[in-house]
């Protein structure tokens, strides 16, 4: 099984550098008997989802050389934009 701090820590120094991400969560599970990985990107507002995509699939392809399986790991992507309303604030409509 891919260690989920070991895949955490390669594609959190790679994406978190880049201006329209405001997070990087990684974590590893068994799918079929195979290690996986969802990774979770969270966007500033105004971004791009497609050049945070781009990027990902770049490092996620670059951990499948590092480890060298011969085979492409599975990684789920889930994209999230920023949020419109303050942490904590009341969003209903008033």
């Amino acid at each position: 099984m891919v260690s989920s701090r070991f895949a955490e820590t390669a594609l959190v120094d790679v994406l978190s550098a880049r201006r329209d991400v405001s997070g990087v969560s990684v974590a590893a599970y068994q799918l079929k008997g195979e290690p996986a990985l969802k990774l979770r990107l969270r966007l500033t507002a105004g971004s791009s989802p497609s050049a945070a995509v781009e990027a990902a699939s770049v490092a996620v392809r670059g951990l499948d050389l590092v480890l060298g399986t011969g085979r492409p790991l599975p990684v789920l992507l889930e994209v999230t934009g920023a949020s419109p309303a303050r942490p904590g604030a009341d969003s209903r409509v008033r």
